[in-house]
Protein backbone atom coordinates (compact mmCIF):
# COMPACT_ATOMS: atom_id res chain seq x y z
CA UNK A 1 0.00 0.00 0.00
CA UNK A 2 2.80 2.37 0.98
CA UNK A 3 4.71 1.60 -2.24
CA UNK A 4 1.55 2.30 -4.26
CA UNK A 5 1.13 5.70 -2.63
CA UNK A 6 4.80 6.54 -3.23
CA UNK A 7 4.41 5.59 -6.91
CA UNK A 8 1.31 7.76 -7.34
CA UNK A 9 3.06 10.66 -5.63
CA UNK A 10 6.12 10.25 -7.86
CA UNK A 11 4.00 10.26 -11.04
CA UNK A 12 2.05 13.32 -9.85
CA UNK A 13 5.31 15.14 -9.10
CA UNK A 14 6.62 14.36 -12.58
CA UNK A 15 3.36 15.61 -14.15
CA UNK A 16 3.53 18.86 -12.17
CA UNK A 17 7.18 19.33 -13.11
CA UNK A 18 6.37 18.79 -16.78
CA UNK A 19 3.52 21.31 -16.62
CA UNK A 20 5.76 23.84 -14.91
CA UNK A 21 8.46 23.36 -17.54
CA UNK A 22 6.08 23.67 -20.51
CA UNK A 23 3.83 26.46 -19.28
CA UNK A 24 5.96 28.15 -16.67
CA UNK A 25 9.42 28.07 -18.18
CA UNK A 26 9.27 27.23 -21.89
CA UNK A 27 6.07 29.09 -22.81
CA UNK A 28 6.67 31.52 -19.93
CA UNK A 29 3.04 31.67 -18.83
CA UNK A 30 3.10 30.61 -15.18
CA UNK A 31 2.03 33.95 -13.69
CA UNK A 32 -0.68 34.45 -16.30
CA UNK A 33 -2.00 30.95 -15.66
CA UNK A 34 -2.19 31.65 -11.95
CA UNK A 35 -3.82 35.03 -12.60
CA UNK A 36 -6.45 33.48 -14.88
CA UNK A 37 -7.12 30.65 -12.43
CA UNK A 38 -7.56 33.00 -9.49
CA UNK A 39 -9.69 35.71 -11.10
CA UNK A 40 -11.62 33.67 -13.67
CA UNK A 41 -12.13 30.39 -11.82
CA UNK A 42 -11.91 31.09 -8.09
CA UNK A 43 -13.36 34.61 -8.06
CA UNK A 44 -15.34 34.65 -11.28
CA UNK A 45 -16.90 31.20 -10.98
CA UNK A 46 -17.08 30.39 -7.28
CA UNK A 47 -16.51 33.13 -4.67
CA UNK A 48 -16.73 36.67 -6.11
CA UNK A 49 -16.96 38.14 -2.61
CA UNK A 50 -14.01 36.35 -1.09
CA UNK A 51 -14.68 34.51 2.16
CA UNK A 52 -18.31 35.62 2.23
CA UNK A 53 -19.85 32.29 1.22
CA UNK A 54 -23.35 33.70 1.65
CA UNK A 55 -22.76 35.67 -1.54
CA UNK A 56 -21.07 32.91 -3.50
CA UNK A 57 -22.20 31.87 -6.98
CA UNK A 58 -24.76 29.17 -7.69
CA UNK A 59 -21.91 27.03 -9.12
CA UNK A 60 -20.21 27.09 -5.72
CA UNK A 61 -23.37 25.94 -3.89
CA UNK A 62 -24.02 23.23 -6.47
CA UNK A 63 -20.47 21.87 -6.38
CA UNK A 64 -20.25 21.88 -2.58
CA UNK A 65 -23.72 20.35 -2.35
CA UNK A 66 -22.82 17.46 -4.64
CA UNK A 67 -19.59 16.83 -2.74
CA UNK A 68 -21.45 16.84 0.61
CA UNK A 69 -24.07 14.43 -0.77
CA UNK A 70 -21.30 12.10 -1.94
CA UNK A 71 -19.57 12.19 1.45
CA UNK A 72 -22.86 11.61 3.27
CA UNK A 73 -23.78 8.69 1.04
CA UNK A 74 -20.37 7.10 1.60
CA UNK A 75 -20.64 7.30 5.39
CA UNK A 76 -24.26 6.16 5.37
CA UNK A 77 -23.32 3.01 3.42
CA UNK A 78 -20.12 2.43 5.37
CA UNK A 79 -21.30 2.71 8.96
CA UNK A 80 -25.05 3.25 8.49
CA UNK A 81 -24.97 6.20 10.83
CA UNK A 82 -27.49 8.98 11.22
CA UNK A 83 -24.67 11.43 10.58
CA UNK A 84 -24.41 10.22 7.01
CA UNK A 85 -28.13 10.78 6.45
CA UNK A 86 -27.99 14.28 7.90
CA UNK A 87 -25.01 15.06 5.66
CA UNK A 88 -26.99 13.98 2.58
CA UNK A 89 -29.89 16.20 3.65
CA UNK A 90 -27.54 19.16 4.08
CA UNK A 91 -26.09 18.52 0.61
CA UNK A 92 -29.60 18.47 -0.90
CA UNK A 93 -30.33 21.81 0.79
CA UNK A 94 -27.20 23.26 -0.81
CA UNK A 95 -28.29 22.00 -4.24
CA UNK A 96 -31.69 23.63 -3.77
CA UNK A 97 -29.93 26.81 -2.67
CA UNK A 98 -27.89 26.67 -5.87
CA UNK A 99 -31.08 26.57 -7.95
CA UNK A 100 -32.57 29.50 -6.03
CA UNK A 101 -29.39 31.58 -6.34
CA UNK A 102 -29.16 30.80 -10.07
CA UNK A 103 -32.67 32.19 -10.59
CA UNK A 104 -32.22 35.20 -8.31
CA UNK A 105 -28.84 36.10 -9.82
CA UNK A 106 -30.02 36.15 -13.45
CA UNK A 107 -30.05 39.99 -13.69
CA UNK A 108 -27.10 40.59 -11.34
CA UNK A 109 -24.45 40.73 -14.07
CA UNK A 110 -26.35 43.37 -16.07
CA UNK A 111 -27.32 45.22 -12.89
CA UNK A 112 -23.68 45.56 -11.93
CA UNK A 113 -23.05 47.63 -15.09
CA UNK A 114 -26.41 49.36 -15.55
CA UNK A 115 -26.22 51.76 -12.61
CA UNK A 116 -24.30 54.39 -14.59
CA UNK A 117 -26.65 54.62 -17.59
CA UNK A 118 -28.90 57.54 -18.51
CA UNK A 119 -31.50 57.35 -21.28
CA UNK A 120 -32.12 60.58 -23.21
CA UNK A 121 -35.35 61.00 -25.19
CA UNK A 122 -36.54 64.07 -27.04
CA UNK A 123 -40.17 63.94 -25.97
CA UNK A 124 -41.39 62.01 -22.91
CA UNK A 125 -44.94 62.24 -24.23
CA UNK A 126 -43.86 60.44 -27.40
CA UNK A 127 -41.13 58.03 -26.34
CA UNK A 128 -39.53 55.72 -28.92
CA UNK A 129 -41.31 52.43 -29.50
CA UNK A 130 -38.19 50.54 -28.45
CA UNK A 131 -38.75 51.83 -24.88
CA UNK A 132 -42.33 50.63 -24.64
CA UNK A 133 -41.82 47.79 -22.14
CA UNK A 134 -39.63 49.92 -19.90
CA UNK A 135 -41.98 52.91 -19.99
CA UNK A 136 -44.81 50.74 -18.70
CA UNK A 137 -43.16 50.58 -15.28
CA UNK A 138 -41.44 53.97 -14.84
CA UNK A 139 -42.37 56.57 -12.26
CA UNK A 140 -41.78 60.30 -11.93
CA UNK A 141 -38.55 61.23 -10.19
CA UNK A 142 -38.27 63.69 -7.34
CA UNK A 143 -34.56 64.24 -8.01
CA UNK A 144 -32.95 66.72 -10.35
CA UNK A 145 -30.97 64.26 -12.47
CA UNK A 146 -33.84 62.14 -13.81
CA UNK A 147 -37.31 63.00 -15.10
CA UNK A 148 -38.49 59.40 -14.91
CA UNK A 149 -37.07 56.41 -13.06
CA UNK A 150 -37.65 52.73 -13.68
CA UNK A 151 -36.56 49.95 -11.33
CA UNK A 152 -36.70 46.32 -12.42
CA UNK A 153 -34.99 43.49 -10.53
CA UNK A 154 -32.42 45.86 -9.07
CA UNK A 155 -31.69 47.66 -12.35
CA UNK A 156 -32.43 51.37 -12.15
CA UNK A 157 -33.11 53.34 -15.34
CA UNK A 158 -32.73 57.12 -15.34
CA UNK A 159 -34.70 58.75 -18.16
CA UNK A 160 -34.39 62.44 -19.05
CA UNK A 161 -36.04 64.64 -21.67
CA UNK A 162 -33.45 66.54 -23.67
CA UNK A 163 -32.73 67.68 -27.20
CA UNK A 164 -30.32 65.35 -28.96
CA UNK A 165 -27.50 67.23 -30.65
CA UNK A 166 -24.49 65.01 -31.34
CA UNK A 167 -21.62 65.96 -33.63
CA UNK A 168 -18.42 64.01 -34.31
CA UNK A 169 -15.23 64.73 -36.23
CA UNK A 170 -14.66 62.58 -39.35
CA UNK A 171 -11.90 59.98 -39.31
CA UNK A 172 -9.29 60.09 -42.10
CA UNK A 173 -9.59 56.38 -42.91
CA UNK A 174 -11.51 53.30 -41.85
CA UNK A 175 -10.28 50.70 -39.40
CA UNK A 176 -10.05 48.20 -42.28
CA UNK A 177 -7.78 50.49 -44.28
CA UNK A 178 -5.64 51.15 -41.20
CA UNK A 179 -5.27 47.44 -40.57
CA UNK A 180 -4.18 46.76 -44.15
CA UNK A 181 -1.76 49.68 -44.21
CA UNK A 182 -0.12 48.84 -40.88
CA UNK A 183 0.14 45.11 -41.56
CA UNK A 184 1.64 45.62 -45.00
CA UNK A 185 4.28 47.90 -43.50
CA UNK A 186 5.65 44.88 -41.60
CA UNK A 187 5.44 42.19 -44.27
CA UNK A 188 9.18 42.31 -44.99
CA UNK A 189 10.24 41.81 -41.37
CA UNK A 190 10.38 38.13 -40.45
CA UNK A 191 11.20 38.86 -36.80
CA UNK A 192 8.18 40.97 -35.89
CA UNK A 193 4.47 41.19 -36.60
CA UNK A 194 1.67 43.70 -36.10
CA UNK A 195 -0.64 42.87 -33.21
CA UNK A 196 -3.84 43.64 -35.13
CA UNK A 197 -5.89 43.61 -31.92
CA UNK A 198 -3.96 46.70 -30.81
CA UNK A 199 -4.83 48.89 -33.82
CA UNK A 200 -6.14 52.10 -32.32
CA UNK A 201 -7.30 55.59 -33.26
CA UNK A 202 -5.66 58.46 -31.36
CA UNK A 203 -6.08 62.23 -31.11
CA UNK A 204 -3.22 64.72 -30.92
CA UNK A 205 -2.80 68.45 -31.45
CA UNK A 206 -0.78 67.68 -34.61
CA UNK A 207 -3.53 65.54 -36.09
CA UNK A 208 -5.28 62.25 -35.49
CA UNK A 209 -3.74 58.94 -36.48
CA UNK A 210 -3.94 55.16 -36.33
CA UNK A 211 -1.38 53.12 -34.42
CA UNK A 212 -0.45 49.50 -33.72
CA UNK A 213 2.06 47.63 -31.57
CA UNK A 214 4.60 45.56 -33.47
CA UNK A 215 5.63 42.63 -31.32
CA UNK A 216 8.67 40.40 -31.71
CA UNK A 217 8.64 36.77 -32.80
CA UNK A 218 11.13 33.93 -33.15
CA UNK A 219 12.58 34.83 -29.73
CA UNK A 220 13.06 38.47 -30.75
CA UNK A 221 11.97 41.29 -28.42
CA UNK A 222 9.19 43.75 -29.14
CA UNK A 223 9.93 45.98 -32.12
CA UNK A 224 8.05 49.25 -31.59
CA UNK A 225 4.90 51.22 -32.40
CA UNK A 226 3.64 51.98 -35.92
CA UNK A 227 1.61 55.12 -36.64
CA UNK A 228 -0.31 56.14 -39.76
CA UNK A 229 -2.07 59.44 -40.43
CA UNK A 230 -4.71 57.95 -42.74
CA UNK A 231 -3.34 59.55 -45.92
CA UNK A 232 -1.47 58.05 -48.86
CA UNK A 233 1.81 58.25 -46.94
CA UNK A 234 3.46 55.20 -45.43
CA UNK A 235 3.34 54.45 -41.69
CA UNK A 236 6.15 55.67 -39.46
CA UNK A 237 7.67 53.86 -36.51
CA UNK A 238 9.25 54.55 -33.15
CA UNK A 239 11.41 51.66 -31.93
CA UNK A 240 12.28 50.09 -28.62
CA UNK A 241 15.99 50.73 -29.04
CA UNK A 242 18.85 52.65 -27.46
CA UNK A 243 17.71 54.33 -24.25
CA UNK A 244 14.24 52.86 -24.81
CA UNK A 245 15.21 49.23 -25.33
CA UNK A 246 12.82 46.50 -24.20
CA UNK A 247 14.14 42.93 -24.20
CA UNK A 248 10.71 41.33 -23.87
CA UNK A 249 7.81 40.46 -26.16
CA UNK A 250 4.14 39.72 -25.54
CA UNK A 251 4.73 36.29 -27.04
CA UNK A 252 8.18 35.88 -25.54
CA UNK A 253 9.43 32.66 -23.99
CA UNK A 254 12.20 31.45 -21.68
CA UNK A 255 11.73 34.35 -19.25
CA UNK A 256 11.09 37.14 -21.80
CA UNK A 257 7.28 37.12 -21.88
CA UNK A 258 6.10 40.67 -21.22
CA UNK A 259 2.50 39.63 -20.59
CA UNK A 260 3.64 37.14 -17.95
CA UNK A 261 5.79 39.79 -16.26
CA UNK A 262 2.82 42.17 -16.15
CA UNK A 263 0.70 39.42 -14.55
CA UNK A 264 3.40 38.97 -11.92
CA UNK A 265 3.80 42.68 -11.12
CA UNK A 266 0.07 43.56 -11.32
CA UNK A 267 -1.69 40.37 -10.32
CA UNK A 268 -5.04 42.07 -9.61
CA UNK A 269 -5.15 44.11 -12.84
CA UNK A 270 -6.77 42.34 -15.79
CA UNK A 271 -6.87 43.49 -19.39
CA UNK A 272 -8.05 42.47 -22.82
CA UNK A 273 -5.49 42.58 -25.62
CA UNK A 274 -8.08 44.42 -27.76
CA UNK A 275 -7.80 47.34 -25.32
CA UNK A 276 -4.02 47.72 -25.63
CA UNK A 277 -2.54 50.41 -27.87
CA UNK A 278 0.70 52.25 -28.45
CA UNK A 279 1.88 55.76 -29.16
CA UNK A 280 5.14 57.69 -29.62
CA UNK A 281 6.45 60.62 -27.56
CA UNK A 282 9.53 62.35 -28.99
CA UNK A 283 10.59 59.11 -30.65
CA UNK A 284 9.99 57.02 -27.53
CA UNK A 285 7.44 54.20 -27.85
CA UNK A 286 4.87 53.79 -25.08
CA UNK A 287 2.45 50.89 -24.60
CA UNK A 288 -0.83 51.86 -22.94
CA UNK A 289 -2.91 49.12 -21.31
CA UNK A 290 -6.32 50.05 -19.84
CA UNK A 291 -6.99 47.56 -17.04
CA UNK A 292 -9.91 46.43 -14.91
CA UNK A 293 -10.16 45.11 -11.37
CA UNK A 294 -12.59 42.31 -10.57
CA UNK A 295 -14.86 42.49 -7.54
CA UNK A 296 -18.05 40.96 -6.23
CA UNK A 297 -21.57 42.21 -6.88
CA UNK A 298 -24.12 40.18 -4.93
CA UNK A 299 -23.75 36.64 -6.36
CA UNK A 300 -21.64 37.47 -9.44
CA UNK A 301 -18.24 38.94 -10.28
CA UNK A 302 -18.07 42.29 -12.02
CA UNK A 303 -15.33 44.57 -13.34
CA UNK A 304 -14.44 48.19 -12.72
CA UNK A 305 -11.74 50.41 -14.19
CA UNK A 306 -8.43 49.48 -12.59
CA UNK A 307 -6.03 52.05 -14.02
CA UNK A 308 -3.96 52.78 -17.09
CA UNK A 309 -0.73 50.77 -17.17
CA UNK A 310 2.07 52.42 -19.16
CA UNK A 311 5.03 50.32 -20.34
CA UNK A 312 8.26 51.87 -21.64
CA UNK A 313 11.80 50.65 -22.23
CA UNK A 314 15.09 51.54 -20.53
CA UNK A 315 18.83 51.54 -21.33
CA UNK A 316 19.13 48.13 -19.64
CA UNK A 317 16.28 46.64 -21.65
CA UNK A 318 14.13 46.06 -18.55
CA UNK A 319 10.56 47.35 -18.75
CA UNK A 320 9.49 50.41 -16.78
CA UNK A 321 5.91 50.27 -15.49
CA UNK A 322 3.69 53.13 -14.38
CA UNK A 323 0.12 52.62 -13.17
CA UNK A 324 -2.09 55.72 -13.44
CA UNK A 325 -5.26 55.14 -11.43
CA UNK A 326 -7.04 58.43 -12.09
CA UNK A 327 -6.88 59.80 -15.64
CA UNK A 328 -8.21 63.16 -16.74
CA UNK A 329 -9.38 64.07 -20.24
CA UNK A 330 -6.48 65.05 -22.47
CA UNK A 331 -3.75 63.34 -20.43
CA UNK A 332 -3.15 60.73 -23.13
CA UNK A 333 -3.84 60.66 -26.89
CA UNK A 334 -5.93 57.49 -26.94
CA UNK A 335 -8.62 55.64 -24.99
CA UNK A 336 -7.89 55.00 -21.32
CA UNK A 337 -11.28 53.43 -20.58
CA UNK A 338 -11.46 49.83 -21.89
CA UNK A 339 -13.78 49.29 -24.84
CA UNK A 340 -14.54 45.82 -23.43
CA UNK A 341 -15.92 47.50 -20.30
CA UNK A 342 -17.95 49.93 -22.41
CA UNK A 343 -19.37 46.96 -24.33
CA UNK A 344 -20.59 45.32 -21.12
CA UNK A 345 -22.25 48.54 -20.01
CA UNK A 346 -23.97 48.87 -23.38
CA UNK A 347 -25.19 45.29 -23.29
CA UNK A 348 -26.62 45.73 -19.77
CA UNK A 349 -29.49 47.83 -21.17
CA UNK A 350 -31.18 44.68 -22.50
CA UNK A 351 -32.13 43.66 -18.96
CA UNK A 352 -33.57 47.08 -17.99
CA UNK A 353 -37.20 46.06 -18.56
CA UNK A 354 -36.83 42.65 -16.93
CA UNK A 355 -35.80 39.09 -17.66
CA UNK A 356 -38.92 38.08 -19.56
CA UNK A 357 -38.92 41.18 -21.75
CA UNK A 358 -35.32 40.50 -22.72
CA UNK A 359 -35.75 36.80 -23.43
CA UNK A 360 -39.30 36.58 -24.75
CA UNK A 361 -39.94 40.02 -26.25
CA UNK A 362 -36.47 40.86 -27.49
CA UNK A 363 -36.18 44.10 -25.52
CA UNK A 364 -32.95 46.01 -25.93
CA UNK A 365 -30.62 47.44 -28.54
CA UNK A 366 -27.79 45.95 -30.56
CA UNK A 367 -25.28 46.95 -33.21
CA UNK A 368 -26.21 46.86 -36.88
CA UNK A 369 -25.28 43.81 -38.94
CA UNK A 370 -25.19 45.35 -42.43
CA UNK A 371 -22.30 44.18 -44.61
CA UNK A 372 -20.35 47.45 -44.43
CA UNK A 373 -20.17 47.13 -40.64
CA UNK A 374 -19.05 43.52 -40.50
CA UNK A 375 -16.08 43.05 -38.21
CA UNK A 376 -16.32 46.60 -36.87
CA UNK A 377 -19.85 47.44 -35.84
CA UNK A 378 -19.56 48.76 -32.29
CA UNK A 379 -17.53 50.90 -29.89
CA UNK A 380 -16.23 53.39 -32.45
CA UNK A 381 -13.67 55.77 -30.98
CA UNK A 382 -14.81 59.23 -32.11
CA UNK A 383 -13.75 62.75 -31.29
CA UNK A 384 -16.56 65.10 -30.31
CA UNK A 385 -16.77 68.22 -32.48
CA UNK A 386 -18.22 70.08 -29.47
CA UNK A 387 -15.74 69.46 -26.66
CA UNK A 388 -12.83 67.74 -28.47
CA UNK A 389 -12.94 64.70 -26.19
CA UNK A 390 -12.80 61.03 -27.21
CA UNK A 391 -15.87 58.82 -26.73
CA UNK A 392 -16.85 55.23 -27.34
CA UNK A 393 -19.83 55.60 -29.68
CA UNK A 394 -22.04 52.73 -30.84
CA UNK A 395 -24.99 53.23 -33.23
CA UNK A 396 -27.73 50.80 -32.19
CA UNK A 397 -30.87 49.30 -33.64
CA UNK A 398 -33.74 47.54 -31.82
CA UNK A 399 -32.76 43.98 -30.92
CA UNK A 400 -36.17 42.65 -31.90
CA UNK A 401 -36.81 42.08 -35.59
CA UNK A 402 -34.70 42.37 -38.72
CA UNK A 403 -34.82 46.15 -39.06
CA UNK A 404 -31.44 47.82 -39.48
CA UNK A 405 -32.74 51.28 -38.61
CA UNK A 406 -30.39 53.09 -36.24
CA UNK A 407 -32.49 54.68 -33.49
CA UNK A 408 -30.06 54.97 -30.58
CA UNK A 409 -26.48 55.98 -29.83
CA UNK A 410 -24.56 54.65 -26.84
CA UNK A 411 -21.95 57.22 -25.77
CA UNK A 412 -19.29 56.62 -23.07
CA UNK A 413 -16.27 58.87 -22.35
CA UNK A 414 -13.06 57.09 -23.40
CA UNK A 415 -10.34 59.60 -22.48
CA UNK A 416 -10.85 59.77 -18.70
CA UNK A 417 -11.51 57.25 -15.92
CA UNK A 418 -11.24 56.77 -12.16
CA UNK A 419 -10.01 53.57 -10.54
CA UNK A 420 -12.78 51.45 -9.04
CA UNK A 421 -15.54 53.18 -10.99
CA UNK A 422 -17.48 52.97 -14.22
CA UNK A 423 -17.77 55.84 -16.67
CA UNK A 424 -21.23 57.26 -17.29
CA UNK A 425 -23.08 55.83 -20.27
CA UNK A 426 -25.64 57.96 -22.08
CA UNK A 427 -28.02 56.36 -24.56
CA UNK A 428 -29.53 58.91 -26.93
CA UNK A 429 -32.82 57.55 -28.26
CA UNK A 430 -34.58 59.33 -31.14
CA UNK A 431 -38.33 59.64 -30.79
CA UNK A 432 -39.36 60.63 -34.34
CA UNK A 433 -39.26 57.76 -36.82
CA UNK A 434 -38.25 60.25 -39.53
CA UNK A 435 -34.95 60.76 -37.72
CA UNK A 436 -34.07 57.08 -37.77
CA UNK A 437 -31.10 56.07 -39.90
CA UNK A 438 -31.77 53.25 -42.35
CA UNK A 439 -28.29 51.84 -43.01
CA UNK A 440 -29.26 49.41 -45.81
CA UNK A 441 -30.90 52.28 -47.72
CA UNK A 442 -27.89 54.52 -47.16
CA UNK A 443 -25.61 51.71 -48.29
CA UNK A 444 -27.59 51.33 -51.52
CA UNK A 445 -27.52 55.09 -52.13
CA UNK A 446 -23.74 55.26 -51.72
CA UNK A 447 -23.27 52.19 -53.95
CA UNK A 448 -25.36 53.77 -56.71
CA UNK A 449 -23.43 57.05 -56.41
CA UNK A 450 -20.04 55.31 -56.72
CA UNK A 451 -21.30 53.20 -59.63
CA UNK A 452 -22.34 56.39 -61.42
CA UNK A 453 -18.83 57.81 -61.04
CA UNK A 454 -16.82 54.63 -61.58
CA UNK A 455 -18.93 51.75 -62.95
CA UNK A 456 -16.17 49.16 -62.53
CA UNK A 457 -15.36 50.04 -58.93
CA UNK A 458 -17.28 47.21 -57.22
CA UNK A 459 -16.66 44.65 -59.96
CA UNK A 460 -12.98 45.17 -60.60
CA UNK A 461 -9.99 43.14 -59.50
CA UNK A 462 -9.59 43.76 -56.67
CA UNK A 463 -13.23 44.60 -56.12
CA UNK A 464 -14.12 47.74 -54.22
CA UNK A 465 -16.23 47.70 -51.08
CA UNK A 466 -17.92 50.04 -48.65
CA UNK A 467 -16.55 50.03 -45.12
CA UNK A 468 -17.54 51.47 -41.79
CA UNK A 469 -20.51 53.82 -41.65
CA UNK A 470 -19.69 56.34 -38.92
CA UNK A 471 -22.04 59.03 -37.54
CA UNK A 472 -21.01 62.67 -37.91
CA UNK A 473 -24.28 64.19 -36.73
CA UNK A 474 -27.73 62.82 -36.08
CA UNK A 475 -28.53 63.08 -39.80
CA UNK A 476 -25.10 62.91 -41.48
CA UNK A 477 -22.82 59.90 -41.77
CA UNK A 478 -19.40 59.12 -43.22
CA UNK A 479 -18.47 55.98 -45.15
CA UNK A 480 -15.39 54.85 -47.04
CA UNK A 481 -15.12 53.18 -50.43
CA UNK A 482 -12.01 51.00 -50.40
CA UNK A 483 -10.21 48.91 -52.98
CA UNK A 484 -7.33 46.60 -52.22
CA UNK A 485 -7.18 47.87 -48.67
CA UNK A 486 -6.79 51.53 -49.77
CA UNK A 487 -9.39 54.22 -49.26
CA UNK A 488 -10.31 55.57 -52.71
CA UNK A 489 -13.38 57.64 -51.86
CA UNK A 490 -14.58 59.30 -48.70
CA UNK A 491 -18.32 59.89 -48.72
CA UNK A 492 -20.62 61.96 -46.56
CA UNK A 493 -24.28 61.04 -46.78
CA UNK A 494 -27.38 62.63 -45.31
CA UNK A 495 -30.40 60.75 -44.04
CA UNK A 496 -32.39 63.12 -46.25
CA UNK A 497 -32.79 61.10 -49.43
CA UNK A 498 -33.36 64.28 -51.46
CA UNK A 499 -29.67 65.12 -51.01
CA UNK A 500 -27.06 63.25 -52.99
CA UNK A 501 -24.05 61.81 -51.15
CA UNK A 502 -20.92 63.98 -51.27
CA UNK A 503 -18.07 61.94 -52.73
CA UNK A 504 -14.43 63.01 -52.36
CA UNK A 505 -11.70 61.10 -54.16
CA UNK A 506 -8.54 61.05 -52.09
CA UNK A 507 -5.12 61.99 -53.40
CA UNK A 508 -2.99 59.02 -54.38
CA UNK A 509 -6.04 56.85 -55.08
CA UNK A 510 -6.36 55.15 -58.45
CA UNK A 511 -9.49 55.03 -60.55
CA UNK A 512 -11.64 57.21 -62.75
CA UNK A 513 -11.94 60.88 -61.76
CA UNK A 514 -15.02 62.02 -59.88
CA UNK A 515 -17.53 64.04 -61.88
CA UNK A 516 -17.83 67.51 -60.36
CA UNK A 517 -20.48 68.89 -62.69
CA UNK A 518 -24.17 69.30 -61.97
CA UNK A 519 -26.33 66.29 -62.64
CA UNK A 520 -29.30 66.32 -64.97
CA UNK A 521 -31.79 66.19 -62.11
CA UNK A 522 -30.59 69.53 -60.76
CA UNK A 523 -29.01 68.11 -57.62
CA UNK A 524 -25.61 69.28 -56.50
CA UNK A 525 -22.76 67.19 -57.87
CA UNK A 526 -20.16 65.40 -55.77
CA UNK A 527 -17.27 67.75 -54.91
CA UNK A 528 -13.62 66.86 -55.15
CA UNK A 529 -10.99 67.99 -52.69
CA UNK A 530 -10.50 71.76 -53.21
CA UNK A 531 -7.12 72.85 -51.84
CA UNK A 532 -7.62 76.45 -52.95
CA UNK A 533 -10.28 77.01 -50.30
CA UNK A 534 -9.74 79.15 -47.23
CA UNK A 535 -7.51 77.00 -44.98
CA UNK A 536 -9.19 78.31 -41.83
CA UNK A 537 -12.54 77.08 -43.07
CA UNK A 538 -11.38 73.65 -44.22
CA UNK A 539 -12.04 70.46 -42.24
CA UNK A 540 -9.00 68.95 -40.55
CA UNK A 541 -9.17 65.82 -42.69
CA UNK A 542 -9.25 67.88 -45.96
CA UNK A 543 -6.45 70.14 -44.76
CA UNK A 544 -4.33 67.06 -44.02
CA UNK A 545 -4.97 65.70 -47.51
CA UNK A 546 -3.95 69.00 -49.14
CA UNK A 547 -0.76 69.24 -47.06
CA UNK A 548 0.15 65.71 -48.11
CA UNK A 549 -0.51 66.52 -51.77
CA UNK A 550 1.73 69.62 -51.66
CA UNK A 551 4.44 67.70 -49.81
CA UNK A 552 4.42 64.96 -52.46
CA UNK A 553 4.70 67.57 -55.21
CA UNK A 554 7.67 69.24 -53.52
CA UNK A 555 9.39 65.88 -53.15
CA UNK A 556 8.74 65.10 -56.83
CA UNK A 557 10.25 68.39 -57.99
CA UNK A 558 13.25 68.03 -55.71
CA UNK A 559 13.97 64.54 -56.87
Amino acid sequence: MRAWLIGVGFVAALALAACWFVFGYWWDNSWRMWQDFHWSVVVGTFVPNGFNVFQATWVFYLLVGLVVIGIGAFFANAIESALGGLTVVFGVILVIAAIVVAIVAIPHKEASYAGKTTLVVEDLDKPPASLQFLMDSVQSSSGEECDLVGTTRGITSCIVEEEIDLEWEPRPASATAARNKLVRASEGDTFSYVMTDTINYSKTAQGNYWSAIRDGKKKKPIDGVLTWDGTASNPSKCEFAGDHELNYAFKGSWGTNLADLIAKEYHDHLYDQNDMWGYCVDGKPVIAIPTVKREGYKHVATDRFGGLLLVTGSPSGEPVFELVENVSAGDYPGPVYPSSLAERQRDSFKMSAGVLDKWLRGFGMEASSVSSQMGNSSEFLLESAKDGRLYWVTPLKPAKGDSQRITTYSVIPADAATSGELNDQTMYMHSDINEMVDLPTMQDRVTNEINAKEPAFFGGDPAGRLAEFLPLTSDTWQVYAERGGTVVYRIQISTNEALRPEVVKLSGATGSPVDTGNSDDGQEGAPTLNCSSDAAAMAVIDLSECMKMYSDELARRAG
